[in-house]
């Protein structure tokens, strides 16, 4: 955290709070918001006893401590979890949207293939995903839906508010396309 523009920075704090337990990329970075009071919100995927979920962490103190990390999505479910994507809502509660592979059929020995290796390629040729989105404030359990189904599987998701309004952003995948 820098307070004066980047000139410096505080030294790091760990946000995670279990070894091994993040497992962010370029292609799935951690998230980050902050919020009313300074408060810091951060997301990131990771893979636990093959479960992929999505962890958060908060701190209070300008991020030189982070809460105990908790799952706020895929908890025990299987399928791919992740390209996830985070913001505030006008009340400081908080607003997660991810692709979500708990509804796809197994696929043993599944490569990464699908309509961008592919153009041609029928939807059908990548796994299942699924857009959801959950919404929590304080120590509040997170309260999960799904917004879309069958989306492309590899694409990331945005999410944007305006007041009590939820935008949620993604490629979708459409009949024959």
């Amino acid at each position: 955290v820098s307070q004066d523009s980047g000139a410096p920075f505080s030294a790091p704090a760990r946000v995670n709070d279990l070894d091994g337990d993040a497992r962010a990329s370029g292609e799935q970075p951690a998230r980050i918001a902050i919020g009313h009071g300074r408060v810091i919100h951060v997301v990131w995927p990771t893979r636990q006893d093959g479960i992929s979920p999505i962890r958060y962490a908060s701190s209070f103190d300008l991020g030189r401590t982070f809460s105990k990390a908790v799952t706020v999505a895929g908890e025990k479910l299987t399928g791919a979890r992740g390209w996830e994507s985070l913001t505030l809502g006008w009340d400081g509660g908080v607003h997660l949207a991810w692709l979500d592979g708990r509804n796809a059929a197994p696929r043993p020995n599944h490569a990464h293939h699908g309509s961008h290796a592919n153009p041609g390629a029928k939807s059908d040729s990548a796994p299942r995903q699924d857009v959801f989105h959950a919404a929590w404030k304080g120590a509040a359990a997170p309260a999960e839906r799904q917004v879309a189904a069958n989306v492309c599987f590899c694409c990331k998701t945005a999410i944007a508010t305006s007041g009590e309004k939820v935008y949620v952003a993604y490629r979708h995948i459409f009949p024959d396309s």
